[in-house]
């Protein structure tokens, strides 16, 4: 089904008629590109590419985005946004909503005694997804570039309404861990999700496209959790309605379903509402191909900084969120604040709140006094703020009635710094491909790196976190050494940002973006002299006009 599934959709998004270069553009490059069709070329394979098509003929195949079927005014920015906010909480939920019923899960596979051993085997279960996108992520997003994002998508969603129910009906711990794999690698959403921002967002609309992310995500978090708690083992909650059912035989089926009717929705709003973007018309033979994502990164030294700085966040975020509710559960003598599962699940609850929050109120008002970079740097700082300061409040206030109003604000300065620099930092990833033909591709290679840090990640922190609690050294080598550790660690990726000009993070149509992925450099074109011989011409510079972002 999942097959025949994909081939029908990548057959009816490739069979389409392509949409025609535009036939102004296409005059004008003619009259003014005729006389020098080696050196269009050659500066299209940075640039865009209907000069270098008006120069070859209308008849030339041209690699140009199929995007005449988007409107990309600031105001008609809401007909993408929602249809896309859809997919994104699909993603969530798909992902969320196992956490709160996972260890119950575990137990019931019948592999451990106890509900205390049952972390390490839930590990293993929900690692599973994040190993599968580790390999397909650049695939994924290759595939959006070829034959269209609004394509994938729709294969993703299938995706998760066909195999969510096959995770209520795992018996076994083996059988989990097969599916949840089996999702990673045939969804690449999140990476693609975020390329079609970068295609159909403008500088205007670019900030509250990816905003949305985050708003959606935290929104996502809320209902995933909800689902996942409300729903599971529905014959234990309501014996006289579920008792004897099939969800009595498959207590964690019923909030599957759900996430599977879900995605079903989710692909009928993609299918009708969601305009295509990123399509791809066949690359001429004489521009030759396209790299692929890893060296177009390799060869781009922005791309090198904004991607180490994505796994040095990416690392630091994950660690810290795999050791806060650790910490936090732990006895006060041993420096942590002593919370049942109820304190730490509100407490992170409150985190999806403020993350809505800073993105939705905080960023768009520091947005109008600060450029991207600095506000960036701004973001780290209040989120080093709170690492800092968070084992202060088991020191100060653990086991009192202060603790509350004490870390209630500590977590919002760490929640809304963090969201925000994961907000500016996605939109840096899609900036930093300047031609669009690559963008799903390195957007779905930036989400392996993501993928990679998180599975280091969880290894470091578990551990670093059991060393921390166990430690009779004096401050910062006692249990607050992670907060301290990883906070101070986050000079790292703010050390980076300072690397990086505004042209790097500039969105490809505003006025300083530059129009160009390598640095300028004369073209040299083939001559013939009085005798016959090819000689080299003179070099003719390649002039870049930003009006329409193209080089000439």
């Amino acid at each position: 089904f999942f097959f025949a599934f994909l081939a029908m959709q990548l057959s009816a998004e490739s069979d389409a008629p392509p949409h025609p270069i535009p036939s102004q553009a296409h005059a004008q490059g003619l009259a003014e590109l005729e006389d020098q069709p080696e050196h269009a070329a050659q500066c299209l394979q940075t640039g865009t590419s209907l000069h270098s098509a008006a120069a070859r003929g209308a008849d030339s195949e041209e690699r140009v985005p199929d995007n005449q079927s988007i409107n990309k005014s600031p105001a008609e920015a809401w007909r993408w946004m929602l249809p896309l906010a859809f997919v994104f909480l699909n993603e969530c939920i798909s992902v969320t909503m196992m956490y709160p019923f996972l260890g119950y899960m575990v137990y019931d596979f019948g592999i451990v005694t106890s509900k205390d051993m049952v972390g390490k085997y839930a590990g293993y279960i929900s690692s599973m997804y994040v190993l599968g996108q580790l390999f397909t992520g650049s695939t994924w997003g290759s595939l959006s570039d070829r034959y269209g994002r609004r394509a994938v998508l729709s294969v993703g969603l299938g995706v998760i309404a066909l195999l969510a129910p096959l995770f209520g009906l795992c018996r076994t711990l083996e059988q989990a861990m097969a599916v949840r794999l089996a999702m990673g690698l045939l969804n690449g959403n999140q990476a693609i999700g975020k390329a079609y921002i970068g295609d159909a967002s403008t500088p205007e609309t670019e900030g509250a496209g990816f905003a949305m992310v985050a708003v959606v995500w935290g929104f996502g978090n809320i209902i995933g959790a909800s689902v996942g708690g409300l729903l599971a083992r529905p014959a234990v909650h309501l014996p006289h309605v579920f008792a004897g059912t099939v969800f009595d035989r498959f207590p964690y089926l019923l909030p599957c379903l759900f996430s599977s009717l879900l995605a079903v929705a989710g692909l009928v709003v993609t299918r009708l509402f969601l305009p295509e973007f990123g399509r791809q018309q066949k690359r001429p033979s004489h521009l030759g191909l396209l790299p692929s994502p890893f060296a177009y990164c390799l060869a781009m030294r922005r791309c090198w900084i904004i991607l180490s700085a994505f796994f040095l966040i990416s690392f630091f975020e994950f660690g810290l969120q795999e050791v806060y509710p650790l910490w936090a559960i732990s006895s006060v003598d041993s420096g942590g604040l002593d919370w049942g599962t109820a304190q730490v699940g509100f407490a992170q609850s409150l985190g999806g709140l403020f993350l809505m929050v800073g993105n939705l109120a905080v960023l768009p008002v520091l947005r109008r006094w600060l450029k991207p970079l600095p506000l960036q740097r701004l973001c780290m700082a209040l989120a080093m703020a709170g690492i800092w300061l968070m084992p202060m409040v088991a020191l100060c206030c653990a086991a009192t009635p202060w603790v509350y109003p004490v870390v209630v604000p500590v977590q919002f300065l760490w929640t809304v710094g963090v969201g925000m620099v994961w907000t500016i930092h996605f939109s840096f990833i899609n900036n930093m491909v300047k031609d669009p033909s690559l963008r799903g591709g390195v957007t779905g290679l930036s989400q392996q790196v993501g993928c990679s840090a998180r599975v280091l990640s969880h290894t470091f922190s578990a551990k670093l976190v059991a060393w921390s609690l166990r430690s009779h050294l004096p401050f910062p080598f006692d249990s607050r050494l992670v907060f301290v550790l990883y906070g101070t660690a986050w000079l790292l990726p703010f050390a980076l940002n300072c690397r990086l000009s505004d042209a790097d993070v500039a969105h490809p149509d505003a006025e300083d973006a530059g129009c160009e992925d390598q640095p300028h450099q004369p073209l040299l074109s083939p001559d013939t002299d009085a005798g016959g011989s090819e000689r080299l011409a003179e070099p003719t510079s390649v002039v870049c006009t930003q009006s329409q972002g193209e080089c000439r």
